[in-house]
């Protein structure tokens, strides 16, 4: 009799345990249900024919703590692909199986092709009812930038959201009168969110940064830094169009903040000096930096100049002997400071003239005036003892 009543008492859990309950709806239909009972719509596109498609119904989709989510907060509906196919076509269906949530304005908030756990799902569906619900809190109070944020942290990196988070913050910021972008909240918006130096934003700060003197630093470090990275991203694929919008937006900052300098620039010369070593072309990088040094012939930038060519031509070029006398040079410029012994150092080690390599290393940390710097010439010199062995 125990047995009996002991098996008859786990019967209500297991009716409760039936995981998704899946409605016979099109999704035009669930998403009116939707709109009635304020859920959202959750779709699997499957096929007879789809083992991962059977591995979901047969196991992610009868999870019981799954079931009590999506039942409690989706109208959720299946579509057989070879029955469906215009379901298919309309919401753009790569293969299967594909999983939708949606909103009651019949919006996507998440999609994802290929099987799932249980664990998987949840998380995420949790995650899309979080964005509709920061979204709707943000919306009522379009000025307040924590909301802002929170809504900005989980918008779903799905197509129907496509840039979504930028556009989001230009309509914040088109709120406020640009001298108003720097000053908090909104600053602390524009740091974390204008952050493509090809956006209306950055080009407005960018062309105006002389208009807020009191503003000047932090919009020099701003905007350099993603000057910078962008120059970076070029040169990592050089691209000569690219490259010349890139200067024609360095010479704008350069005009901006003072510092531009003509005919012989020594900002746009170094640019162009690191473009052209990126393209590996060395006559035209040769007369670059003969022209450059010329126009400043310090120790430093003779160093950084040898440096460059070692780091972006073969051995086999030319432009080598030319870093080792630049690298001498530098150091007979200024023999007491740490930065022209250790490229020096550098140089002499990549043409494996090993025992000057050492020496120059040495002197190097040495002269070091920081905790960089000394371990920066401690790595070279455990580089060139390896290589001594």
């Amino acid at each position: 009799m125990r047995i009996f009543v002991y098996f008859f008492s786990w019967i209500p859990y297991l009716l409760l345990a039936q995981g998704i309950t899946f409605v016979a709806q099109t999704p035009l239909q669930a998403i009116e249900s939707a709109k009635v009972s304020d859920k959202f719509v959750f779709i699997d596109f499957g096929a007879t024919w789809c083992r991962p498609c059977q591995m979901l119904e047969k196991g992610t989709f009868t999870d019981d703590s799954l079931g009590r989510f999506f039942n409690k907060h989706f109208i959720s509906i299946h579509i057989d692909a070879d029955k469906q196919a215009e379901w298919v076509k309309y919401y753009h269906v790569p293969t299967y199986p594909h999983l939708l949530i949606l909103n009651q304005a019949g919006q996507t908030l998440w999609s994802y092709t290929s099987y799932v756990d249980a664990a998987f799902l949840l998380r995420n569906a949790k995650t899309a009812i979080q964005f509709h619900e920061e979204k709707y809190n943000y919306e009522k109070n379009p000025k307040n930038s924590v909301l802002l944020q929170k809504y900005i942290a989980t918008i779903p990196k799905h197509s129907d959201y496509k840039d979504s988070a930028k556009h989001v913050v230009q309509r914040f910021l088109a709120q406020f009168p640009p001298k108003e972008w720097l000053f908090p909240p909104q600053w602390e918006i524009v740091q974390n969110y204008i952050t493509d130096i090809q956006t209306p934003e950055y080009q407005y700060l960018l062309n105006h940064a002389n208009e807020f003197p009191a503003h000047k630093e932090k919009l020099k470090t701003y905007l350099y830094k993603h000057l910078f990275a962008y120059k970076e991203a070029i040169l990592k694929k050089p691209n000569a169009s690219e490259w010349e919008k890139y200067k024609s937006y360095y010479i704008v900052a350069l005009q901006q903040f003072n510092e531009l300098i003509f005919p012989q620039n020594y900002y746009l010369l170094q640019a162009d000096m690191a473009f052209l070593a990126a393209k590996r072309e060395e006559d035209t990088y040769l007369a670059t930096a003969k022209q450059f040094l010329t126009a400043y012939p310090k120790a430093n930038d003779y160093a950084k100049t040898a440096l460059e060519i070692i780091q972006n031509f073969r051995p086999i070029s030319p432009l080598w002997t030319n870093a080792e006398e630049w690298a001498k040079k530098s150091v007979e410029l200024d023999a007491f400071s740490m930065y022209p012994n250790y490229v020096y150092g550098y140089v002499k080690m990549r043409k494996s003239d090993l025992t000057n390599a050492l020496k120059f290393a040495e002197k190097a940390k040495v002269l070091a005036l920081d905790a960089n710097d000394k371990q920066q010439a401690e790595d070279l010199i455990v580089k060139i003892k390896q290589k001594i062995k």
